[in-house]
This record gives structure tokens, C-alpha cells and sequence, in this order.
């Protein structure tokens, strides 16, 4: 953990404040995000989140399972605890307003459960490996167009109750 500790330091901040692209959220496709433009040469890429740690806002549980895509994202795999079951069949319901109609979608894709907080550690720990910068404790509060084409993003501590604001090429 004390090299996503590192990753989350304010003080780089100081001096880089410029960045290719600024990913909105450390959730599983923000970091997939960060480290699929790494790998096709983007440079300086940054992820914001506004929670104090990887993981903490726990939304779903499973995920696709495409090994394809798995081993381009962790060419070194992922550990085996991240998986915690597969999932035969998935489905959801869906009602109408009223409660009185429904229908039952099916999904047929594979699914795997995954101990989310360790998934996404490892996909922060990747991405760290890979120069991805990290900054918990963000939330962006504006975007603004400047004059040469390029975005300021207005950026909270959450902790400190200070602004910053950052340029960048491209915001997602």
C-alpha cells in the first residue's frame, strides 16, 4: 500500500499542473481508462476521486469475465483472492411504475464475483507502476474551455478545504 500512499501525495502537485488527460473517478473504468491511454503512448495522465482511498464506494461486485481483456489489463495477473465465484446465470427484472408489469432480461455473458476493494487496488497499484497520477480527496467542481483549446479543471481538497485548478487536453 505505500506506493499508492505516495501516488496520493499532494506536494507533485505543486509541480505538475498540466496534464494529457484527467479521468473523473477511480472506480474499475477509470482506472481501465488510465491505463489503456498509458499503453497507447498518452503521457501524463491523472485520475481524480473524491473519496480517501481506493475502493470505499462499493457500487457492484461482478464483472464481465473476458480473460482477453483481464491479461491486457494485469499483463502480470491478478491475484487469484480477487476472484470470488463465478456467476452462471444473471438476469434483471424490470417493473413498471405501477408495479403491476415486469419482464426478466437475461444476460448470458460470463460474470465472475470479485472482492472489489482488492480489484481496484490492483488496478491502482498498476496504474501507479505505470505513471498514472493519483489524487484522492478531489472532487472537480468546473470545467472550463480556455482560449487555446485546452480545459482548466477546477479541483477540491476535500481534506484541506483548498481549490486548485488544473489544465488538461482531454476530460473524462
Amino acid at each position: 500500500m505505500e506506493i499508492l500512499r505516495r501516488a496520493y501525495a499532494y506536494e507533485w502537485l505543486q509541480m505538475e499542473n498540466d496534464f494529457d488527460l484527467i479521468i473523473i473517478g477511480a472506480g474499475p473504468a477509470g482506472l481501465a481508462t488510465a491505463l489503456g491511454a498509458k499503453r497507447s503512448g498518452v503521457e501524463k495522465v491523472l485520475v481524480l476521486d473524491q473519496q480517501p482511498a481506493i475502493g470505499l464506494q462499493l457500487k457492484g461486485q461482478s464483472i464481465h469475465y473476458r480473460p482477453e481483456l483481464l491479461t491486457k489489463i494485469f499483463p502480470k495477473k491478478i491475484p487469484t483472492e480477487a476472484f470470488v465465484g463465478e456467476i452462471k446465470s444473471f438476469g434483471r427484472n424490470y417493473y413498471s411504475p405501477s408495479g403491476k408489469k415486469s419482464f426478466h432480461l437475461e444476460d448470458n455473458i460470463d460474470r465472475v464475483w470479485i472482492d472489489f476493494r482488492l480489484f481496484l487496488t490492483e488496478l491502482a497499484k498498476q496504474a501507479v507502476t505505470e505513471n498514472v497520477y493519483l489524487l484522492a480527496n478531489s472532487k472537480a467542481t468546473n470545467l472550463v474551455t480556455i482560449p487555446n483549446g485546452r480545459l482548466h479543471v477546477f479541483i477540491e481538497d476535500m481534506l484541506k478545504n483548498t481549490s486548485e485548478i488544473l489544465t488538461s487536453r482531454v476530460v473524462v
